[in-house]
């Protein structure tokens, strides 16, 4: 789950559609859904993300976009 501070942001979420946030919107990810947050300016975007995670699991993992 997340929350936009500043700016205007693109989030891309699997199996979603691609939402546009701006400063006050609030965000929810499903547990192990690739996503990718990508920054439209003007200014710099700020986000406040927590992640709940298992302690056996890692809290990300790189995937190649190629």
């Amino acid at each position: 789950m997340g929350y936009i501070l500043a700016g205007t942001v693109e989030m891309r979420i699997h199996d979603a559609e691609t939402l546009h946030l701006e400063a006050g919107s609030g965000f929810l990810i499903p547990p192990g859904t690739p996503h990718n947050a990508r920054d439209l300016g003007p200014g710099t975007g700020r986000m406040l993300s927590t992640y709940l995670v298992a302690p056996d699991q890692a809290l990300a993992t790189f995937v190649d976009p190629g």
